[in-house]
């Protein structure tokens, strides 16, 4: 298995995916499948190329995944898989 990115310092597993609804649902597959080979558990991160729409933003929130994407050139968005 791969794992796109792995951050020790916030304990977040990261997959990359398009827009596209197959293309994330199988990321958040993905990212519950490999988050149970960590200790702790890390937090799921889904890295997508622009903000999800609402649909996909209550596919993630429900599966406890955050997503990010890019915001001009140094910034991020984020979702809060909480909330």
């Amino acid at each position: 298995m791969v794992v796109d990115l792995y951050d020790l310092t916030r304990n977040e597993l990261v997959a990359t995916a398009t827009q596209a609804r197959a293309a994330v649902r199988e990321a958040i597959g993905e990212l519950h499948d490999i988050a149970r080979y960590f200790a702790p558990e890390p937090t799921r991160v889904l890295a997508l190329p622009a903000q999800p729409d609402k649909d996909l933003s209550e596919l993630l929130h429900r599966q406890q995944v955050s997503a990010v994407w890019p915001i001009g050139p140094r910034g991020f968005g984020r979702t809060d898989p909480s909330s």
